[in-house]
């Protein structure tokens, strides 16, 4: 029985580590799912978690890079099992694809819901100000038209 070549003991040592190394990328992708997982779950996020939720995904985008590069280098040392190589790409893409659409929307949905929260909070300003201004005339407050409402006719009388 002859001996692996050293180039083949090479090729066999540099893929398990690209292997290896996948593997890490796969564990950061799950962990980054799990995340939004669990803040999807949540209604209204603080200012805090919005901004922390940017920075995850400006690392996660560069995960993407790493994750790109690797997985080339795979597939030309691995040209054996190119197939399988490129289906294990889609999957992770896919994933990374999805894990970034959904951050980037939970992002825009919260910065809507606080701009939504800061116009209330501003009518709700000018409500008072009008109301310290005239009071609570009915004249000024019934229909938001200045006009004064009609009483309904007692249909008994």
């Amino acid at each position: 029985m002859s001996e692996p070549s050293v180039s083949t003991m090479y090729k066999e040592s540099g893929i398990k580590v690209l292997i290896v190394k996948r593997s890490s990328i796969k564990g950061q992708i799950t962990k980054f799912k799990n995340y939004l997982d669990k803040i999807t779950r949540q209604s209204q996020l603080t200012g805090i978690e919005v901004a922390e939720l940017s920075l995850k995904v400006s690392r996660f985008e560069s995960l993407s890079a790493k994750y790109d590069e690797l997985q080339t280098q795979i597939e030309l040392i691995n040209a054996d099992t190119l197939d399988e190589e490129l289906d294990e790409r889609e999957r992770i893409e896919q994933d990374i694809i999805l894990c970034t659409a959904m951050a980037k929307n939970i992002i825009e949905e919260q910065n809507e819901l606080k701009n939504l929260e800061q116009d209330k909070r501003r009518l709700y300003q000018i409500i008072s100000a009008v109301q310290k201004m005239y009071g609570d005339d009915p004249k000024l407050l019934g229909n938001g038209q200045g006009e004064e409402e009609e009483e309904e006719e007692d249909p008994i009388t």
